[in-house]
């Protein structure tokens, strides 16, 4: 069971000593950017292991490359220099408690992105683990903080037009892709009462004794292996302040095999064929604690669904400012997507299986093993197979105008008119290519039944 809360590491961890000493060392010109380099990257090294020790799902670097968290933002911009920027008044609990901040650079003139934000970050971190991991990015509002009214004001006049700066770029490219892959396994074993009355088991002539035992016990196995890829791109264009052109693709893979194994094994009735037991008394009421037979009933299932389901998304968005009260807004947005699935099912049969049950098996939980070749295809005859494809085919194209006016007063801010159209296409298709039962008859003459589980995973 899930713990009943959750843990993430939002993107920081405590520097250690050594990185500082390497930082400042660096700066002073006493050592090497290489070596540099390499200090940060062991400290990035055990930042990724404490995490992944702890047990966390995601996974940062923990931003052991940045001066402060919005490092991935001001060290990849130009304009910004290494003069004392503002002095902001931090407020405690107490008077007492307040203090003084200074950061150690400010904007000095215009700015422009030099580099990825968070292009070095990702790309080592990727190598050093199997875990999913997330890069921090600072909001361009963040920036403020480094706004000087003493050394700014002559690239922006205030905070807002630097915003508007960081905001805004003629052209601007993103393409990002995420694959990942999810295995799940869920195991069950069920025994389903006993039988209604005691029997009187006899081996070879002589009486072991009167008790009971199972009627039927199921052991199920289900297993789901999903893969996911993601490829995004997006395309900004703003040639004016007024005209802001974005382009979008969403590219999604997303299959999965699961398969469902279940075994259950009915001891014969009147069970001329028990071979060993063990009796116990339970309380003056006899019951098998061990049985052994070659004549129990054997029944076999394997269900499973592939899937393969692919969706494109493309969009459009338009905005313009037409006056300084006056903007329109158009966005048109078309999905693709394409699923196949297959579903396959057998179930199977053999009355001729040998099977021992220890009631207290390993670690007191009841068990079963069998000399019977349970995973061998010719071993098994067809109570019912079938296999089905399946296929949904679905479009959906949606468009959206929106104008807004700006009004300014007292008791309304705006005034906005919208009009929206959505068209949806969908074409589901089945096709049976096995339905039928057949009765004793082997499942190898039908293909078989798909691979069989590891006789561990079951007895």
């Amino acid at each position: 069971m899930p713990p009943p809360y959750r843990a993430e590491n939002i993107g920081s961890l405590l520097r250690p000593a050594s990185l500082q000493q390497a930082r400042q060392d660096w700066q002073q010109g006493r050592l090497s950017l290489p070596d540099f380099k390499r200090a940060e990257d062991q400290a990035v090294n055990e930042a990724i292991a404490l995490q992944e020790t702890v047990g966390l799902p995601v996974v940062t670097d923990g931003e052991m490359r940045r001066l402060v968290f919005t490092g991935s933002l001001t060290e990849a911009i130009e304009g910004i220099e290494p003069v004392p920027g503002p002095r902001w008044q931090w407020h405690g609990a107490t008077p007492e408690d307040d203090m003084i901040f200074q950061l150690p650079v400010c904007v000095t003139g215009k700015i422009r992105r030099r580099r990825s934000l968070a292009g070095e970050e990702f790309a080592y971190a990727r190598g050093r683990t199997d875990t999913p991991l997330k890069m921090t990015l600072p909001s361009p509002l963040m920036l403020a903080l480094f706004w000087s009214p003493e050394h700014s004001t002559a690239a922006y006049t205030d905070p807002f037009a630097l915003f508007s700066d960081a905001l805004t770029d003629t052209l601007g490219v993103m393409v990002s892709a995420q694959w990942d892959n999810r295995f799940f396994r869920s195991d069950s074993f069920h025994q389903y009462g006993f039988l209604g009355d005691p029997r009187t088991v006899v081996i070879d002539g002589a009486t072991i004794g009167t008790g009971y035992y199972p009627s039927q016990l199921l052991g199920e196995l289900h297993l789901t292996d999903r893969d996911r890829l993601n490829i995004s791109s997006a395309l900004q264009f703003q040639p004016s302040e007024g005209v802001d052109l974005t382009l979008e693709a969403l590219f999604t893979d997303n299959s999965s095999d699961e398969a469902d194994h279940w075994r259950s094994f009915r001891i014969a009735q009147g069970h001329p064929r028990v071979t060993d037991a063990t009796l116990t008394d339970d309380n003056g009421t006899g019951i098998f604690t061990m049985i052994s037979t070659t004549g129990a009933g054997a029944f076999m299932q394997h269900a499973t669904e592939q899937v393969d389901n692919q969706a494109v998304n493309y969009g459009a968005n338009l905005a313009l400012q037409v006056t300084d009260r006056i903007s329109v807004n158009l966005d048109v947005t078309i999905s693709d997507t394409e699923a196949p699935i297959t579903n396959r099912d057998a179930l199977m049969r053999n009355t001729r299986t040998q099977m021992t049950y220890h009631k207290n098996g390993s670690g007191k939980l009841p068990s079963l093993s069998s000399t019977s070749p349970l995973t061998d295809v010719n071993h098994w005859s067809v109570v019912k197979q079938s296999i089905q494809k399946h296929r949904v085919d679905d479009r959906i194209a949606q468009f959206r105008v929106d104008a807004t006016y700006a009004v300014d007063g007292d008791w309304l801010d705006a005034v906005q008119l919208g009009a929206r159209a959505y068209r949806q296409s969908r074409r589901d298709r089945s096709r049976y290519l096995n339905s039928r039962a057949f009765i004793d008859r082997p499942i190898a003459e039908f293909g078989g039944a798909g691979s069989f589980p590891a006789e561990s995973d079951f007895l």
